[in-house]
């Protein structure tokens, strides 16, 4: 009734003013006084941005001091005094500097003594010292001892005796304030340029003691106490170089001189200059030494590799270079091949890959890392005379998938081979560098790049019409810093063009393209297929303006990259001329004429030469091999224009571009959408500049949506790339390998995994923990030979220790697992009185009054008796509770308390009792306050005063059986906790019923036991760190040979059995193959069959079409069960699932159809997988069809070996396996 007679609702109610008066008297802690934060003297301020803009004037050169009469105080003369570096004097006398009148004008008077010698007296003389030392060029070296005498002091001149002189010589008069306004800018003493040089006896001749004739004079010195000079042009910042154990860095800005003398026949020349980092590289591989060298994309690796083939054909030895990928290695060996052979004549060039084989007994084998690793495994012939092994792309060690292929060849290669490692620039290469060098036991040099041979950079670009086409704005140039003016204009520009295409769109009433409106008609503007298509046109048209051409435009979506090149299709025509396109076209049809017709006419080839035609190019791993090195060959050319990439272009591949461009900042990984991480971000963005072509690379982030977030950029464009980090792997293949014990492999599994890198740092403690061994083995027979015999009760009290032990860490692990139970968390809340054990804090109990994410903020109470404790671990007081289980805290009621951070393995138990009535928080702010070294003697506050009184009337009071909660009959018995907590059980019975708390003096013995006993865990742990069982993989190696026993590959000795053997022939899915091999599923199948259910293993992409063929469901199954069995035999054993391999049936279709002789174009009828991906399987596949036909060969079976021939020729044909134009002549 009464909101309706009220038009505004009914008036507030304010607060009860008795309320508000008993918690002003009750409750002080609240005042605001006791608010530190507003009670300092000055108040935090607001950031003032401008104020960075502002720099304070430079104090005047001198001042006027006055002498006055002592007795009459009338003033006698002025003198005039240094003001030098009174900004320090000010802060160290906390004075203020004298004012004085600006309009005042002085006679400033010098003489020939008080003539600075500019050439040598700087930087030796010390304001307001006699003399000074002498110093080289450098600043730094000193020359000698001598003291070198000063300019004599300038006599003091009498006010009054020169006054005459102020009045007759105006010229000679020096006005202040122009001497002040001369002094405010001390960056004009440094302009050396603009100082006209004079000889210093020129300088002298022209002085008179009236000193200067002009008072605009730009230079004034002050008197006796000379500038110091800058000597810029020679001080240099230097880098500072590590140095480790088995690595060392070298300092690449020393010039190498005499660089031909030192090399007076060098293997190899090139027509243009060194750079200093590759002089430094060859010098060393002349000195026959390792070396890594860590350099920037375009900086001129490979004139390392060059260098070291060139010594293994004039020394007629053999060179290895090694690649991550297929892609890199055909590209490799047509450089080599060029290089080496067909101009200079100096040896042949070799390749193996998994399915082409050139020239294998050449000087130089261009291989991949996995082929590597074959032939040192099986010591192959190759490995004999190998004198060089280039690694390049050694950053590719991170590859989850690969890396650990990297670090077992390095471990297995023969230690007189020299290593020559080629990387992009990470943070860790000297540590790198090091794992190496002691693997091999020979020093890594260690060379790096300072800086890119052409810098980049960066922009954000907004256009989105004509009319902003132009809205490009750099955010960093080269290395210098975030341009926050450049991204705040590309913040408001892509404001500007949202607000007036949404005005636009608005006009028309949203229509078609999903036009959103807010209340009130504003709409908002959304991208739409047309914008996008404008943007990147618009974006096109800037590029070809500014000569920003080539360029390549990282998409990181294959759909995306197609989509995006036939929009552009239809819309820009402009990028190449017509003579271009004709060259364009007969290229394409050339290379393209070594396929079938049929092949000829598949719509990704009729797509791919139309966007040719117009300069445009894609490239992924979506696109036919051959289609994707025309593009590359087209793009070295410089005939497209435009090419829209996914990131594998950026890996290895040698392409630069004038520009690059990314599409988005945003990924998709596999698991959810992320930004780009820096290492991915600055391997893409420096493809950007061509060496000896370009002054600058540009790199452009297109705005598409919003404008990146600032952070975001500066992470990836500041933040170091990611660490060489070790993903090294016991795979069944390795352990199986080494085994076995025979010619295949020298090392054995444990080996393996102490040379590896990811257990290096640890390796490299070994030393410290055989020293602390020596060492603590010695105090501990000394300190058991002065303890002498036993006394009686101690075997019961090393019993004890046993026992307490085992409880004290079954009841920390019990504790972590229950403690996020969600019975447990309702109880674990702040006013929860808990029993503790911490430190000296032993069974006490503690009010909760936060929970943190880790631990429980508890009130303890503290007697002032407690601080006779020593100062001992943790460890010792939790057994010392446990060795008086009657122990009672009882408080001496002085309020005494601490605040402890109270974390699972601490508590003992949950009471029964909550403080519900005492605020918490109030408490909190209360200890908070008193951190505060202001409040620290302050009394207590009335509800912290409450809180002790409480827990130690508690205290007092406690009953363990009584007050406390058994949390083992509320919680949920996992089968983990139920096994700690069986054994927690069982040590507490035992220790009840050994006996130790019926010994009196207990305690005092406890005292030499715990010494005796704690010495011998930590000789135990030193021994344990310095065994093989420490290795973080040694139990993944332990579960990997349960389950090869199981499955009869190794007997109980760890032999290699028949299954064994075969599996070590597998490259990859060894268990599978095998068991599908010694199960004779494959003996009954058709080889088009058995390379369609094969394909299951090597597939890995995804598909939306489930394959429908009924012939293969019955094989399907049968490889199902094998699959099952063998993840389930991992699973009981707990072997890591990262290793486990997953099935995929997605291509069993297409590859029966290939199989069975169907053409190209008619199985992409039945799949949505793109071409390039097929292709890469139905090759995989054949390499894994050969391994199995060894395999079978090995066993004896014939008839499965025939078949594995026949679904080889079957699969084997057409475009899947067309030659590399890089292996033929083009």
């Amino acid at each position: 009734m009464l909101s309706s007679e009220l038009p505004c609702g009914p008036p507030p109610v304010l607060p009860d003013v008795r309320i508000q008066l008993k918690e002003y008297i009750q409750c002080p802690e609240r005042l605001p006084i006791h608010d530190f934060k507003k009670s300092q003297r000055f108040w935090p301020r607001s950031p003032n941005i401008n104020s960075l803009f502002y720099c304070e004037l430079s104090p005047p050169a001198t001042t006027l001091k006055v002498s006055r009469d002592p007795n009459t105080g009338e003033i006698l003369e002025f003198e005039e005094v240094d003001n030098f570096f009174e900004i320090s004097k000010n802060m160290v006398n906390k004075t203020s500097s004298q004012s004085f009148d600006n309009n005042t004008k002085v006679n400033i008077h010098k003489t020939k003594n008080d003539i600075i010698n500019f050439e040598k007296n700087f930087l030796t003389i010390p304001p307001g010292f006699m003399g000074g030392l002498e110093f080289a060029d450098d600043g730094c070296t000193l020359l000698g001892d001598e003291i070198k005498s000063s300019p004599s002091k300038n006599k003091k001149k009498n006010f009054k005796e020169n006054q005459h002189k102020l009045s007759d010589q105006d010229s000679q008069v020096i006005s202040l304030k122009t001497l002040l306004y001369q002094d405010e800018d001390v960056l004009q003493l440094l302009e050396a340029p603009k100082q006209k040089v004079v000889a210093l006896d020129e300088i002298k001749s022209q002085i008179t003691p009236t000193v200067f004739e002009d008072p605009d004079e730009d230079v004034v010195l002050p008197k006796e106490t000379p500038l110091p000079v800058l000597q810029i042009s020679k001080t240099v910042t230097k880098k500072s170089f590590g140095k480790a154990d088995w690595a060392e860095e070298i300092d690449v800005s020393l010039p190498v001189e005499d660089f031909e003398k030192k090399i007076p026949n060098p293997a190899f020349t090139w027509q243009f200059e060194l750079d200093n980092f590759q002089k430094q590289a060859i010098l060393k591989l002349e000195e026959h030494q390792n070396v890594i060298v860590a350099a920037h994309t375009s900086a001129g690796k490979t004139v390392i590799a060059e260098y070291a083939i060139a010594m293994s054909f004039k020394q007629h030895t053999r060179a290895i270079y090694t690649s991550p990928i297929k892609a890199l290695s055909n590209q490799k060996y047509r450089d080599f091949k060029n290089v080496f052979e067909d101009q200079y004549k100096l040896g042949t060039v070799g390749l193996i890959t998994g399915d082409v084989q050139l020239n294998q007994k050449a000087g130089c084998l261009i291989m991949t890392t996995e082929i590597l690793r074959a032939m040192l495994y099986k010591k192959n012939e190759v490995i004999h005379d190998l004198e060089y092994v280039i690694f390049d792309e050694v950053h590719y060690i991170n590859d989850k998938e690969r890396g650990y292929v990297w670090e077992e060849v390095v471990i297995l290669l023969p230690s007189h081979v020299n290593i020559v490692m080629l990387s992009a620039t990470v943070p860790n290469t000297l540590e790198f560098a090091n794992w190496v060098g002691r693997t091999k036991e020979r020093k890594m040099y260690v060379i790096s790049t300072p800086k890119r041979p052409i810098p980049l950079r960066h922009h954000l670009y907004t256009g989105l019409d004509d009319e902003s086409k132009k809205d490009c704005f750099m955010i960093r140039e080269a290395e210098g810093p975030f341009l926050i003016k450049g991204y705040s204009e590309a913040v408001a520009s892509n404001k500007a063009i949202k607000e007036r295409k949404s005005k636009i769109k608005g006009s028309r009433g949203g229509g078609r393209g999903g036009q959103t409106f807010r209340p009130g008609g504003k709409g908002i503007f959304v991208m739409t297929e047309k914008d996008r298509r404008k943007m990147f046109t618009t974006l096109i048209s800037f590029l070809h303006e500014k000569e920003y051409l080539p360029t390549v435009l990282f998409t990181l979506s294959r759909n995306r990259c197609d989509k995006n090149a036939q929009m552009l299709l239809e819309c820009v025509n402009y990028l190449t001329s017509p003579v271009e396109k004709i060259e364009i076209q007969k290229f394409f049809k050339k290379n393209i004429s070594r396929l079938k017709g049929e092949d000829q006419n598949l719509p990704q080839v009729l797509f791919l030469e139309k966007l040719l035609m117009h300069g445009i190019g894609v490239h992924h791993s979506g696109i036919l091999p051959i289609l994707k090195e025309i593009v590359e060959l087209l793009f070295h050319e410089q005939k497209v224009k435009i090419l829209f990439a996914t990131e594998t272009f950026a890996m290895g591949v040698n392409m630069p571009a004038r520009t690059v461009v990314f599409d988005s900042v945003v990924k998709f990984d596999g698991q959810g959408t992320r930004v780009l991480v820096p290492a991915e971000y600055i391997q893409m963005a420096g493809r950007a500049g061509r060496r000896g072509k370009d002054k600058t690379g540009e790199v452009i982030i297109m705005c598409k949506g919003d404008v990146p977030l600032d952070s975001t950029l500066k992470i990836m464009m500041f933040e170091k790339p990611m660490k060489l980090e070790s993903q090294f792997r016991t795979t069944y293949s390795m352990i199986l390998k080494n085994l076995k014990r025979s010619s295949e492999a020298d090392l054995s599994v444990e080996t393996m995994m102490t040379r590896s890198f990811k257990e290096f740092f640890e390796q490299t403690k070994h030393a410290k923990y055989r020293a602390d061994l020596a060492k603590l083995s010695s105090e501990y027979e000394a300190e058991k030979a002065k303890h002498g015999v036993k006394k009686p009760g101690e075997e019961v009290l090393e019993q004890f220790y046993v026992y307490a032990d085992r409880i004290i860490k079954n009841r920390s692990l019990f504790w972590k697992n229950i403690i996020k139970q969600p019975k447990i968390m309702r109880l674990l809340v702040p006013g929860q009185i808990i029993l503790i054990s911490q430190g000296i804090h032993m069974r006490k109990l503690g009010f909760i009054i936060r929970v943190e994410k880790t631990y429980f903020l508890t009130l303890v109470l503290h007697n002032q008796q407690d601080n006779g404790f020593d100062n001992r671990e943790d460890h010792y007081y939790q057994m010392l509770e446990l060795l008086n289980p009657q122990l009672r805290f009882v408080s001496d009621f002085r309020e005494g308390y601490v605040m402890l951070k109270i974390f699972p393995e601490h508590i003992i138990s949950i009471t029964r009792h909550y403080f519900k009535k005492l605020d918490t928080i109030t408490i909190f702010r209360d200890w908070d306050q008193k951190q505060n070294p202001r409040f620290r003697d302050a009394p207590v506050g009335p509800t912290m005063r409450d809180a002790l009184r409480e827990l130690s009337t508690l205290s007092a009071l406690f009953d363990y059986i009584r007050d406390c909660i058994n949390v083992r009959e509320i919680i949920n018995n996992t089968v983990e906790v139920y096994s700690i907590l069986s054994e927690l059980q069982s040590y507490e019975r035992a220790l009840a019923s050994s006996g130790v708390h019926n010994i009196p003096n207990r305690c005092e013995l406890f005292e030499d036991v715990y010494k005796l006993k704690r010495k011998e865990e930590l000789l135990e742990n030193l021994k344990y760190k310095l065994s093989t069982e420490s290795m973080s993989l040694y139990p993944d190696f332990q579960k990997k040979l349960l389950v090869l026993k199981e499955l009869k590959y190794i007997d109980c000795y760890n032999t290699v059995e028949m299954k064994g053997k075969i599996a070590i022939i597998m490259s990859s899915n060894e268990l599978m193959v095998t068991e599908l091999m010694f199960q004779n599923i494959l003996k009954d199948l058709s080889p088009a069959e058995i390379a369609a259910l094969l394909s299951s293993l090597v597939f890995q992409a995804k598909t939306n079409i489930e394959p429908k063929v009924d012939c293969l469901e019955e094989g399907k199954n049968m490889i199902i069960d094998v699959y099952k069995k063998i993840r389930t035999l991992e699973r009981d054993f707990d072997v890591a699932q990262e290793d486990i391999e997953e099935l995929n049936f997605g291509l069993i279709e297409v590859v029966y159809k290939w199989a069975l002789g169907e053409k190209f174009a008619e199985i992409m009828k039945v799949t949505d997988v793109q071409e390039g991906i097929i292709v890469r399987c139905i090759q995989q596949l054949c390499e894994l069809l050969r391994y199995v036909k060894e395999a079978a060969n090995c066993l004896g079976d014939s008839t499965v070996g025939s078949k594995m021939d026949d679904a080889i020729n079957a699969i084997k044909r057409d475009i899947v396996f067309a030659a590399s134009l890089y292996t033929t002549d083009t």
